[in-house]
C-alpha cells in the first residue's frame, strides 16, 4: 500500500492510473484494508475526482475506488458532501459501526422465523 501511496505523487498520469487501479483492488479485499485507505489515501483519491485536468481515464479509476469502498453512488455521494474527506470519513465509519447490529439483525430474524415454522409445523402434525 505504502508504494501504491507514493506513486499517486507521480507525474506520470500512467503511473497514476495504475496506482488508483491498484488501490481499487486492496479496496476489495478487506474491511481492514478499506479502513486503511479511508485513513490513508482517501484525500488524494478525491483530489483526483476533483481535479478536471487529470485525464478522464484517471478521474473514473478514482471514482471506482469510491464505489469500491461502499460509496455506491461514486461521485455523486463525493459532491454531497461537497469533497469533503472527514465527512466522508465519519460516513464509512458510521457504516462500518452498523455492521455487526446488522448481522445480529440477521441471525435474529432467522432464528425467529426458524422458531415458527417449527412451532407451525408441530401444529400441523398434531391436529
Amino acid at each position: 500500500m505504502n508504494a501504491l501511496c507514493g506513486a499517486l505523487k507521480s507525474p506520470s498520469s500512467l503511473v497514476l492510473k495504475e496506482a488508483i487501479i491498484g488501490i481499487n483492488v486492496l479496496a476489495a479485499t478487506d474491511d481492514s484494508v478499506r479502513e486503511a485507505i479511508i485513513n490513508g489515501p482517501l484525500k488524494e483519491i478525491i483530489g483526483f475526482l476533483n481535479d478536471y485536468t487529470c485525464c478522464q481515464e484517471t478521474r473514473t479509476a478514482a471514482e471506482n475506488v469510491i464505489k469500491t469502498l461502499g460509496f455506491t453512488g461514486g461521485l455523486s455521494d463525493v459532491e454531497m458532501c461537497a469533497f469533503d474527506v472527514e465527512l466522508l470519513r465519519d460516513w464509512f465509519n458510521l457504516r462500518m459501526s452498523l455492521h455487526p447490529q446488522l448481522l445480529a439483525a440477521r441471525v435474529l430474524e432467522r432464528w425467529l422465523s426458524e422458531r415458527l415454522f417449527k412451532d407451525a409445523n408441530l401444529r400441523l402434525l398434531l391436529s
